[in-house]
């Protein structure tokens, strides 16, 4: 746990590239998607930029997947094909999900060469696991060490996961244009969750909502997954089979035991009244309950709005997520209509507890959004347009604004009950700012290391590290114990989530 937090300095730059300049070959090229270790050592990421290992031959133009050590200042790629040596598969590899120890790494992705195994390989995209100490002597990456499994196997265990929506042959009439994807590894690296289309992943159990699903997979491979957001009777998928109620967005805990998803199935729960919102639920497998977690204040439904977003502690204890619900917690909280808000609730229920909040517990100036939390669930960094959430009485102190019109990234001590500003400029008087048109140093997407020390976040502001400026969006790592803001020795191209604009998602109302 972290005892002492100065939180007005120590950011490092990491989209760098092996020579020490931004990655991209003088031209920034995005890399989206972060996933940290439990300690911030090992950073995982999707990058479509070519000069990121000395060597690697990228034959597929788009995004792969990476590991950077912070430190042994190594970037390792991890979307190869199989058997080729340095040389990227042969589609997109996309959203990473890193265990705590930094040795399994999940991912999505629409190549066909990642493993070597005769399986057939012919949904737009799969979900695959990569083991860095297959000789578990806990050198990482070492040659002939490592593996790619697939893990979206179809229940015949000859193939990916088909059906409606799953490989060529089907389409897909709606435009989802995926079969498979965001994967969430659990920190042990025993379990992963995601969403598909598939139909045939999950025996006993009629399939007939045409949309995704969430379910349930061990890493070690040759298992099908197991159907997480099926109905209270475990016989039908979520949505009393009618087209389109969508569960998707799945985390996972530490030990697998517990996942977080979002639905607008309404049959999820028995007796539950729940309306056409999407809802946050918490499937435990330890006691086979699934639990709405985003009920309104009176307990009587779920939110008058969409929830999204969710992401659970290490432990299961704790979720947090992303809603426009304006009826979550008591009246007289929400002073920012439908805009979204990060809350935070037991995974068991019970009362939602607001983390967006001002000084004068209230919802805060502007939209919050993509929610991260530690381990124990203390911390919970987040990204805002509100320009009145800084609580910390350290940047209080010393007269920390954020003034630059644009998101920013925050961490929320639940302990203590304060709110920082992550997103600071090196000088620690103000959030960043930027040159870029119409966002103008805004940062955006952050995730926050296990133990609560570490926040990458992506930025387009100039003045986040001593004695460097750096124009377009780039990639940063904060350290919130601190005392000193420095740029770093080469730790990684950009890691972010897949966003091309902050505040990307208008308000519930709009959306339907």
């Amino acid at each position: 746990m972290l005892e002492t937090r100065r939180l007005l300095a120590g950011i490092e730059l990491i989209s760098i590239d092996t020579t020490g300049d931004s990655a991209g070959s003088g031209f920034p090229v995005l890399a989206e998607n972060p996933a940290i270790s439990a300690t911030g050592r090992h950073v995982a990421f999707q990058s479509a930029a070519t000069d990121l290992v000395a060597g690697l031959v990228d034959t597929n133009g788009e995004n792969d997947v990476f590991v950077r050590d912070r430190l042994l200042d190594v970037t390792i790629p991890i979307s190869l094909a199989a058997g080729l040596g340095l040389r990227t598969a042969s589609g997109r590899s996309m959203d990473p999900s890193i265990s705590e120890s930094g040795r399994y790494v999940a991912f999505s992705s629409s190549a066909d060469d990642l493993i070597s195994a005769p399986l057939i390989i012919d949904a737009p995209i799969n979900v695959y696991v990569h083991d860095r100490d297959t000789d578990s002597d806990g050198v990482f990456d070492e040659p002939g060490a490592t593996e790619t499994r697939l893990l979206s196997l179809g229940a015949s265990g000859l193939g990916d996961g088909d059906g409606i929506f799953g490989g060529p042959s089907g389409g897909d009439p709606f435009g989802y244009g995926v079969a498979t994807s965001r994967p969430r590894i659990a920190g042990n690296g025993k379990q992963a969750a995601f969403a598909s289309f598939a139909d045939n992943f999950a025996a006993g159990i009629t399939d007939a909502n045409f949309t995704t699903d969430v379910f349930r997979v061990g890493t070690r491979g040759g298992a099908s997954p197991v159907m997480i957001s099926d109905d209270f009777t475990g016989t039908l998928s979520g949505g009393n089979g009618s087209p389109l109620p969508a569960s998707h967005s799945p985390d996972i805990s530490l030990s697998g035991s517990v996942v977080a998803f979002v639905s607008e199935a309404n049959n999820l729960v028995k007796d539950a009244e729940v309306g056409t919102e999407e809802d946050i639920y918490v499937h435990n497998f330890t006691t086979g309950t699934t639990t709405l977690v985003s009920r309104n204040f009176a307990a009587t439904d779920g939110g008058d709005a969409d929830s999204d977003d969710p992401d659970l502690s290490a432990d299961g204890r704790y979720v947090v997520w992303e809603s426009a619900s304006t009826d979550l917690t008591a009246p007289g909280v929400n002073t920012n209509g439908f805009a979204f808000d990060v809350f935070r609730a037991s995974a068991s229920g019970g009362m939602v507890e607001l983390i967006s909040v001002n000084g004068l517990g209230k919802t805060g100036s502007g939209a919050s959004e993509d929610p991260s939390i530690s381990d124990t669930g203390r911390f919970v960094a987040f990204e805002s347009l509100a320009s009145d959430l800084i609580t910390d009485p350290d940047q209080l102190a010393a007269g920390v604004v954020d003034g630059n019109g644009v998101a920013d990234i925050y961490a929320r001590d639940t302990l203590f009950g304060t709110t920082a500003l992550v997103s600071i400029n090196a000088i620690g008087t103000a959030s960043g700012i930027g040159s870029t048109p119409g966002i103008f140093g805004a940062s955006i997407n952050p995730v926050i290391s296990g133990n609560g020390r570490y926040v990458v976040f992506e930025s387009f502001a100039e003045d986040l590290a001593a004695g460097l400026t750096v124009a377009g969006r780039n990639l940063y790592v904060r350290d919130l114990t601190a005392g000193v803001t420095r740029s770093s020795r080469p730790i990684s191209a950009e890691v972010t989530r897949e966003t091309t604009a902050p505040m990307k998602r208008p308000s519930a109302s709009s959306r339907r």
